[in-house]
């Protein structure tokens, strides 16, 4: 076991150079004239992933400003500004505000841009469950801005790949370098499955890994059903920490939006635990223009305690999201 956690940083940043050059490789190999079966392929897969799925999915991840945003946003520029309000069972409430910046650097390279967040990117939500165990100056522990730059070396509709590096704002200086890879498979006219991988290296903190594997439903143009899964490989005491959630989002018009999410999370040592259940409902929408949002989010978690029950606990949110765009 040892010697796999030694080695599991090499094996995974191998994966990725292997993923990113087969996919080049193939990219290559799909503009040669003779391959016209393969190419027409290619080409009606990517008119129903452009047309028929991928426009709908990329349009929820952007109303709910989904995590994927960060990772996948056009080349432009954006910023985001975020409250969150939390009122949980027993009388707690919590306040947490997140900034999140792209900056896109034409005159230097077309790939290259300026990130500037203190939001994780590789999130694990830290619920009212979480919050009552630990405590909020445990929580808000994680909150520091990253200053880095990141380069990206392939971008299609199918493949993502970029690779970036920093300065996490704290003392003493916590510099990092991180790389991310995401895959489409399109499975019908309206379903895929989505894998993503990141891998980031702290100075302080050692390493961090994320795998990601969900599947996208589409009914009609307004309903997408998804399950997501994702695994962490962090803490050295432990095999992994891994998250599984069930998704409905629905639109309601150009302006609202719902969510609702089944979900549950928990730790893999010798033992398979579940260390929370969660369920929540969250209700979205854009009340001036197109980049000030608000959000109301009422939430029930079930966190085990160090007795192995599971009590449950309330809360309801608040969000205020502002976003600037060029």
């Amino acid at each position: 076991m040892k010697l796999m956690k030694l080695y599991r940083p090499a094996l995974f940043f191998v994966f990725l150079c292997v993923a990113s050059v087969i996919t080049q490789a193939f990219a290559e190999e799909l503009e040669d004239g003779n391959l016209i079966e393969r190419m027409r392929f290619w080409d009606s897969t990517h008119d129903f992933i452009s047309k028929k799925l991928h426009a709908p999915v990329e349009w929820f991840d952007d109303f709910f400003s989904d995590e994927r945003v960060l990772e996948e946003v056009p080349a432009r520029s954006i910023l985001r500004l975020r409250s969150d309000l939390i009122f949980s069972e027993g009388g707690q409430a919590y306040l947490r505000s997140f900034l999140h910046a792209s900056v896109h650097l034409p005159k230097v390279s077309k790939k290259l841009k300026l990130i500037i967040s203190d939001e994780n990117e590789d999130p694990v939500p830290v619920s009212a469950g979480e919050i009552v165990k630990t405590g909020a100056r445990q929580a808000r522990y994680g909150d520091r801005a990253d200053v880095g730059l990141r380069y990206s070396v392939l971008d299609t509709m199918l493949s993502r790949l970029h690779f970036g590096g920093g300065m996490k704002a704290e003392t003493p200086l916590n510099p990092y370098a991180r790389a991310y890879y995401r895959h489409l498979f399109p499975l019908t006219e309206v379903s895929q499955i989505r894998f993503s991988a990141t891998a980031r290296r702290q100075r302080l903190d050692g390493w961090r890994k994320t795998l990601q594997l969900g599947v996208e439903r589409m009914f009609a143009e307004s309903n997408i059903l998804r399950w997501g899964n994702s695994v962490i490989f962090e803490d050295p005491d432990v095999d992994y920490h891994w998250e599984s959630y069930i998704g409905f989002q629905q639109q309601i018009s150009e302006r609202n939006a719902l969510s609702y999410t089944l979900g549950m999370s928990g730790i893999s040592d010798d033992r398979h635990i579940v260390e929370n259940y969660r369920a929540s409902v969250r209700f979205r929408r854009n009340f001036y223009k197109g980049w000030v949002f608000y959000e109301l989010e009422p939430a029930n978690d079930w966190p085990r305690d160090d007795f192995g029950e599971y009590s449950s606990v309330a809360s309801f949110t608040f969000r205020l999201e502002v976003q600037f765009g060029y």
